[in-house]
């Protein structure tokens, strides 16, 4: 049987923390040429390679998270005026917190984010009519940030999230078992099919992951629940409830 040769790392062991746009190039890899650094760090790849990926689609292995139960949860885009004693989460449209801009500069955000005691990881929306290939690629960035952001040291709870029944054959990968997990919740979805999609969802959840407490975004439901469930109403409603 032949041997596999080796391939030259990239890095060296110990791993780098570089924004992926507007880097200064002094922080580049020793050896490395501006020109390669810029193309690997445009996509994240230069994250992506000290992480354990895993299922299917290669997945970003998050890691689990089982401290304090937030006290507060408040909007990224609210972020300035929130309870920094609690958490700060996502659940907004993407476009408020950035998207694809967001993609571009993980640790500067993450440098947004770090004056709260704990960040819910970044949800990216899935779409219940849209293609694999997209609802893919919004789960990778939310694996990304969420193991990137652990491995600087911030306090991580992983989000779950996912969009029609065919999703629940990879929206899992690269989730943590035995860990509090964030779940959003239906917003302003009243439509029977949807609920049933979205309860279905959350027990599976409890089935695949067996998390050890759930943190629901939105307005408790009529779903009976084996575990410790924490729901948190919006920022606004709590704040004129």
């Amino acid at each position: 049987m032949s041997q596999i040769k080796e391939l030259p790392k990239l890095f060296d062991d110990e791993p780098f923390v570089m924004d992926s746009f507007n880097v200064p190039f002094e922080h580049t890899s020793e050896g490395m040429s501006k020109t390669r650094y810029r193309k690997l760090s445009y996509q994240n790849i230069h994250l992506t390679s000290q992480f354990n990926l895993v299922g299917k689609y290669e997945m970003p292995e998050v890691q689990p998270y089982n401290g304090e139960i937030p006290y507060s949860l408040t909007p990224y885009s609210m972020k300035n005026v929130g309870n920094k004693s609690g958490a700060v989460h996502f659940y907004i449209d993407d476009y408020r917190f950035g998207g694809m801009y967001m993609w571009g500069r993980l640790q500067h955000i993450a440098e947004q984010v770090a004056v709260y005691k704990t960040v819910i990881a970044p949800d990216f929306s899935i779409y219940l009519d849209q293609s694999r290939i997209l609802n893919l690629f919004q789960l990778y960035q939310n694996r990304v940030a969420t193991a990137y952001w652990q491995s600087i040291g911030l306090q991580v709870i992983p989000s779950v999230s996912w969009g029609n029944a065919d999703s629940f054959e990879y929206c899992f990968d690269g989730l943590p078992q035995q860990s509090i997990l964030s779940i959003g919740g239906l917003g302003n979805a009243h439509h029977p099919s949807m609920i049933q999609l979205w309860e279905y969802g959350v027990k599976l959840t409890i089935e695949r992951l067996n998390p050890t407490a759930l943190i629901i975004y939105g307005a408790p439901r009529q779903i009976d629940l084996p575990i410790e469930t924490h729901y948190f109403q919006s920022f606004i409603n709590s704040k004129f409830a």
